[in-house]
C-alpha cells in the first residue's frame, strides 16, 4: 500500500512538473508586457487616512501619498524593468497642495516619479482654464495624450497634446491612445471635445496601418463608459487603462477590506469574440495598478496576471521624496494645519458627488449664518 502511494505521489509530482514546464514553454513563446498604472491622484502628495482625508499619523494609520507611490513604482520596476508607467489623469485638484501651489508642485513631483511613458488629460486639468494647464504641460517631461481633445483654436495648448504615441519594448511596438470624457464642467476655452469612440477608432486605424498590433487606450472617461466603449471600439485595441470614476477593481479579497466594483481586469468580449481588458486602480494613491499581459505573435492577449498593490503601511515612504516634500510643506502647513474647529461626525465629501451630503449642508449652513 505504501509503495502504491509512493508511486502515485511520484506520478503526481511528475505530472505537475510537466504541466509547469509546458506553461513556462508557452510563456517563452509569448511577448510579456507589464503595465504599472495609477489614476485620479488629485494632489494627494501627503499620505491620507483610510477614508481618504487628512491623516494624523499620531492617532491613526496613514496610507498612500506620493512617497509611497514612488516606492511602489520603483519596486515593480526593479522586478519588471521594461514596464510601462501610465498616469490616468486628474492629477490636479483635491487638496490644499493644488489650491495654493497649482501646476508648479505638480509638474515637479510628476517629473520625479520614475519613468512615465504617458499621461492622459483629466477633466480637472482644465479647472483653471487653458492658461492654468499650458505651463504644466510645458514643464512635464512625459507626453500628454488626448485624441479627442481638439485644441486647434488654442495655439499655445495644441502642440502640447498628442493623439497617440508609440513605445518600444523588446523589439515590439506598442501604441498608446489617450481619451478624455467629452462632457464636463470646466473653463476649456476654445477647446472642442470630440467623440471618444470615434477618436479611438481613428487612432487605432492609424496605428494598425503602421503594423502596430498592441494598442492600449489610456482613458479618463470612467469605468461604466469604458465598458460601453470596449464593446464597440476597434478590435485592434487590447486593453483600456481607466480613470475618472475612482473605481477599485480587484479579484478576490482586498487588502484593506474594501469592496471592489469588479474583477481586475474586467474582461469585455465583443460580438466578434475579441476580448478587451479594462483596469482601474481606485484613487488618491490608495492603490497602484500592476498587470502583466502575454501576447501572441498576432498581438492578441493569451493570458494575464497581476493585481493592484495596496499602498498601506507595509509600503515604506521613500526618504528622499519626503525630504523634497518638506520645503513645500513649510509653505503650506502654517495655513492648512490651522485648526478652526472639529466635527464629531464624519463629513464625507465623496457623498457630495451623488446627491445631498452632510459636508455640503454644513458649508451651506455656514454661508447662510454668515449672511
Amino acid at each position: 500500500m505504501a509503495g502504491e502511494m509512493m508511486i502515485i505521489e511520484m506520478r503526481s509530482c511528475a505530472w505537475l512538473v510537466l504541466v509547469i514546464g509546458i506553461v513556462l514553454a508557452q510563456n517563452d513563446d509569448l511577448f510579456e508586457l507589464n503595465i504599472i498604472h495609477y489614476n485620479d491622484f488629485h494632489a494627494h502628495f501627503d499620505e491620507i487616512s483610510v477614508s481618504g482625508g487628512t491623516c494624523n499619523p499620531d492617532t491613526e494609520d496613514c496610507i498612500g501619498g506620493i512617497s509611497r507611490l514612488y516606492t511602489a513604482i520603483r519596486q515593480v520596476l526593479e522586478a519588471e524593468p521594461d514596464s510601462l508607467v501610465l498616469n490616468g489623469g486628474d492629477t490636479f485638484q483635491g487638496t490644499v497642495w493644488y489650491n495654493f501651489l497649482r501646476w508648479n508642485v505638480t509638474q515637479y513631483f510628476m517629473n520625479i516619479l520614475p519613468k512615465h511613458d504617458a499621461h492622459v488629460l483629466g477633466n480637472h486639468e482644465f479647472d483653471h482654464g487653458v492658461e492654468g494647464l499650458v505651463p504644466y504641460l510645458q514643464h512635464l517631461q512625459a507626453p500628454m495624450l488626448g485624441a479627442n481633445v481638439n485644441a486647434t483654436l488654442e495655439p499655445e495648448l495644441a502642440p502640447l497634446i498628442q493623439n497617440h504615441i508609440t513605445v518600444t519594448r523588446n523589439n515590439r511596438t506598442i501604441g498608446i491612445i489617450g481619451i478624455l470624457l467629452r462632457t464636463f464642467s470646466a473653463p476649456i476655452g476654445r477647446v472642442i471635445m470630440e467623440d471618444e469612440l470615434e477618436a479611438v477608432n481613428r487612432e487605432a486605424a492609424i496605428l494598425a496601418e503602421q503594423n502596430v498590433d498592441i494598442i492600449i487606450v489610456l482613458s479618463h472617461v470612467g469605468y461604466s463608459s469604458d465598458l460601453w466603449l470596449a464593446e464597440r471600439m476597434s478590435p485592434e485595441v487590447d486593453i483600456i487603462v481607466g480613470a475618472h470614476s475612482h473605481t477599485l477593481l480587484f479579484t478576490g479579497d482586498t487588502p484593506d477590506g474594501s469592496t471592489p466594483v469588479g474583477d481586475y481586469p474586467t474582461v469585455v468580449t465583443q460580438a466578434n469574440g475579441h476580448r478587451i481588458l479594462v483596469v482601474q486602480a481606485s484613487c488618491y494613491t490608495r492603490y497602484l495598478g500592476n498587470i502583466k499581459l502575454y501576447f501572441n505573435d498576432q498581438g492578441k492577449i493569451e493570458h494575464w496576471e497581476g493585481q493592484p498593490i495596496y499602498l498601506g503601511t507595509s509600503i515604506v515612504k521613500d526618504p528622499r521624496i519626503e525630504e523634497l516634500l518638506n520645503p513645500w510643506r513649510d509653505i503650506l502647513y502654517p495655513i492648512s494645519r490651522e485648526v478652526l474647529g472639529r466635527s464629531l461626525a464624519l463629513l464625507n465629501r465623496s457623498w457630495c458627488f451623488r446627491g445631498e451630503c452632510n459636508l455640503g449642508s454644513w458649508v451651506c449652513d455656514a454661508f447662510l449664518e454668515q449672511t
